[in-house]
């Protein structure tokens, strides 16, 4: 059993009452072990593709001050539990007396990848239950970037 020193430069903030409790207890009362490698979620994967990475590139060189587009930030309910997270969103300056609007692009790159079809009916869907929010669609076609509004 730890003596009280042995436990009080081990937990120097913990509060008296949990140290009464330690020496009382007639069987130590189990202190979990925290490991020090990851406390939180650090994912060393880098959040976009080399497309996506791309493509975030030429819009923060088109909003260069405020708004700044984010990295999928914004996740969007769809419906029963299923999410839709677009690769980036920005908030759009207003246009002509309109007021402002949010936007969100989906990167897809060749029509020959795999699980292209069921992104794209996602971005559909997505348009269809968020009216407000303006969806893109964005490629690359032969070194020059495509993009289309998805319409609900």
């Amino acid at each position: 059993m730890p003596t009280l020193a042995q436990l009080k430069a081990k937990f120097p903030n913990a509060p008296e009452s949990f140290f009464r409790r330690q020496m009382e207890a007639s069987t130590p009362v189990l202190v979990p072990q925290v490991s020090e490698a990851k406390r939180i979620r650090q994912d060393d994967k880098p959040l976009m593709n080399k497309l996506e990475g791309q493509w975030f590139e030429i819009l923060s060189a088109q909003f260069p001050n405020y708004p700044r587009p984010r990295a999928q930030a914004k996740r969007y309910k769809l419906a029963n539990g299923a999410w839709y997270k677009p690769d980036v969103t920005a908030s759009l300056w207003p246009v002509a007396g309109e007021a402002a609007r949010e936007a969100a692009w989906e990167c897809k790159g060749p029509s020959c990848m795999k699980n292209v079809a069921r992104g794209l009916l996602t971005v559909k869907f997505a348009a269809a239950q968020w009216p407000e929010v303006a969806f893109y669609l964005v490629w690359k076609d032969h070194g020059e970037w495509k993009q289309q509004r998805v319409l609900p």
